[in-house]
């Protein structure tokens, strides 16, 4: 069950006398509309993107590029907890819209989340998988047991792109190398949440959306080092603060978005020739690369 989140607790105090006790509807449940007693004051959020440019490195066969983090961080007071009472405060990003295509002169390749692109979901939970709803489990996390006085804990998380794309058309053999232009363009929904461990409740105290936007000309013709171009825009907007605090139920639990994809390829003669998903072994040439991402040992070639 989510209930509705509160920033502290004069602000709760405040919204109780106002509001009636039948609460507000959240993803077809009704909820409380305010904690009566909250037992969560938060003290500071931020969140940013790096204002640097996207790198790219050229490789004999392929082409890898990494995006600016974003990041996000935030300090939470929690307590005093009574004995048996759990909570756990941090961030959980979900992603909401997803366009990456890349192109050669006889097609297309993309990755999918069809999901999305159908309507039938508006976020996709971008959690890491070990441990629901959490991003990550090391510092994007923390967990409180009672009893225990007032406490502050401070979770912190980062997020970026590092893929790896092919030169050549990823479909066949022995294809020339014809890579034309790579477009990206994701967005996502993060959330600072408190979650009660006894009753699964999720209490959003903050939320922020984030969007990046990777244009990249190339030009095989060129030599390795040669070929590549950053497009506007080489800086990425900043993240911008949400006041709608709910969190739909799919960005909570599985499947999440790296189990969703699908690789797909389309020619000009044929709008869809066939789609791979990242569940089963890749080709090689869509085979996982090393990230610098603590989260992920690896991660398969859209990320």
């Amino acid at each position: 069950r989510i209930i509705a989140g509160v920033i502290d607790r004069e602000e709760a105090e405040r919204k109780v006398d106002g509001i009636s006790s039948e609460g507000m509807t959240i993803e077809d449940e009704k909820v409380p509309a305010v904690v009566r007693q909250p037992k969560f004051l938060l003290i500071q959020s931020h969140s940013q993107v790096d204002r640097i440019e996207t790198r790219i490195r050229e490789n004999q066969s392929t082409l890898n590029y990494i995006t600016p983090h974003f990041r996000a961080e935030a300090e939470v007071e929690v307590g005093p907890l009574k004995e048996g009472e759990v909570y756990s405060v941090g961030w959980v990003q979900a992603v909401t819209s997803m366009t990456f295509v890349n192109t050669y002169p006889t097609g297309q390749s993309s990755w999918e989340i069809q999901e999305l692109n159908s309507g039938e979901t508006v976020a996709l939970s971008d959690a890491d998988g070990r441990q629901y709803p959490w991003y990550g489990v090391t510092t994007e996390c923390r967990t409180v047991r009672g009893p225990c006085p007032a406490q502050r804990v401070h979770v912190f998380m980062n997020d970026n792109f590092s893929p790896t794309v092919s030169w050549a058309v990823p479909v066949g053999k022995d294809q020339p190398d014809s890579l034309q232009r790579i477009h990206r363009d994701q967005s996502f929904i993060v959330w600072l949440v408190v979650k009660n461990e006894s009753t699964g409740e999720i209490l959003p105290l903050k939320a922020y959306r984030w969007r990046a936007i990777i244009n990249i000309a190339l030009d095989c013709t060129r030599s390795i080092g040669e070929r590549a171009k950053l497009l506007e825009p080489k800086i990425q907007a900043q993240p911008i603060e949400l006041f709608d605090l709910r969190v739909p139920r799919t960005a909570l639990q599985s499947p999440r978005a790296n189990e969703a994809q699908k690789f797909v390829w389309r020619t000009v003669e044929s709008e869809l020739i066939f789609e791979v998903s990242c569940s089963p072994s890749l080709p090689p040439v869509l085979q996982p690369e090393a990230t610098s991402d603590s989260r992920y040992p690896c991660r398969y070639a859209p990320y």
